[in-house]
């Protein structure tokens, strides 16, 4: 084979891997987002509660003082949580304070967990 033939066989390989990588490291490097891609990969954990206690476990130093958002609709606190099956996620976000307040408006000053369905 000649080499200007083989060298361009090795470079489509490398590219095409490459893709593949960074979509894996944006799955685990995003602290405020959990996919229903990422909950795939954790069959054992059969709800909201569960996903985030073991995905992102510093969610929880927060917990208490959440508002939980289920499709842009308040259902309540982090306990409500505990009612939505991980097969039901498409998405849960963590929102800080000032984007919980600017998008919900007052009694959101700690954050809110939205949790987006797959419908």
């Amino acid at each position: 084979m000649p080499r200007s033939v083989r060298i361009a066989c090795l470079g489509l390989a490398t590219l095409s891997a490459r893709p593949v990588r960074a979509q894996q490291q944006k799955i685990r490097h995003r602290r405020d987002v959990i996919t229903a891609e990422e909950i795939a990969t954790r069959p054992e954990l059969g709800t909201a509660y569960e996903v985030i206690r073991n995905l992102r476990p510093a969610w929880r130093s927060r917990a208490g003082m959440l508002m939980v958002y289920r499709d842009g609709v308040l259902i309540g606190g982090t306990d409500e949580l505990r009612d939505i099956t991980a097969d039901q996620i498409k998405e849960l976000r963590l929102l800080s304070g000032p984007d919980a307040t600017t998008k919900y408006g007052t009694g959101n000053t700690n954050g809110a967990i939205e949790v987006i369905t797959k419908r």
